[in-house]
């Protein structure tokens, strides 16, 4: 028994980390929409055997970010806007029911931690880092629901935001293309996310309402436009079953 202990942990550190590493290229789009997994590069590139990569993916397609192919091997899950729009209908009710938790009990440390992930969004902005400012942004409107102190919410809320921040790389084109057009865009995620906490401090719940769905809204629409632009030849956006 406790010689299997080190053994049985080694295991799951390397799974852990395949799993982080894995994810972060998914959900950056280094790994692209519908494209095969390669089990023996990844465990190459990342250290470790093919056992906790393959853990790993098992664990990722739990949570839709790749598919378990019927005759064996791996794939990353599609995207597309169906898909998108089930994300945008889940984010609504999401940020209703956060704002409403939040404008009824948050309390003065609440937002400052709120402050600070809005100030590391701001940051990323101005690194001009795609990856990083998708990922500090999801990390703010998890940070929301986590504040209301259910987990069971939270849990559902980082698999939806988990989505999000996939298709805001998406919108990117390319997780390492700053879009300079994205500047009015940016601009208003700034002031959506200083209106929202200003309405918070003064439990304004008609206000904080309005900016908190006028800010998905305001996703919706630059993801929408962003998938109607690409081309099969950027990225394939289509299920596996219309691309054969």
């Amino acid at each position: 028994m406790s010689a299997a202990a080190p053994s049985a942990r080694r295991n799951r550190n390397a799974r852990d980390l395949a799993y982080e590493d894995i994810r972060r290229q998914i959900l950056s789009m280094e790994l692209e929409p519908n494209s095969r997994v390669d089990e023996v590069s990844l465990a190459t590139e990342i250290g470790a055997s093919r056992t906790p990569v393959r853990e790993a993916l098992h664990q990722l397609a739990t949570e839709d970010l790749v598919t378990i192919m019927p005759r064996g091997g791996y794939q990353v899950s599609s995207m597309d806007i169906q898909k998108f729009q089930h994300v945008i209908d889940m984010q609504m009710l999401i940020a209703r029911a956060a704002t409403h938790r939040l404008v009824d009990g948050a309390e003065e440390d609440d937002i400052a931690q709120l402050q600070a992930a809005s100030d590391n969004v701001e940051a990323a902005i101005a690194q001009k880092d795609p990856a990083l400012i998708a990922q500090r942004n999801s990390t703010l409107h998890t940070l929301e629901v986590r504040l209301g102190g259910n987990p069971f919410f939270t849990q559902f809320a980082e698999t939806i935001y988990t989505h999000a921040e996939r298709f805001a790389n998406l919108s990117f084109g390319g997780h390492k293309h700053f879009r300079a057009d994205l500047s009015d865009h940016y601009e208003n995620v700034s002031c959506h996310h200083e209106e929202y906490l200003t309405a918070l401090r003064n439990r304004d719940l008609a206000r904080a309402l309005e900016i908190a769905e006028a800010h998905v809204l305001l996703f919706r629409d630059r993801i929408l436009k962003a998938l109607s632009d690409l081309t099969t030849q950027q990225v394939d956006v289509t299920p596996p079953e219309a691309s054969a």
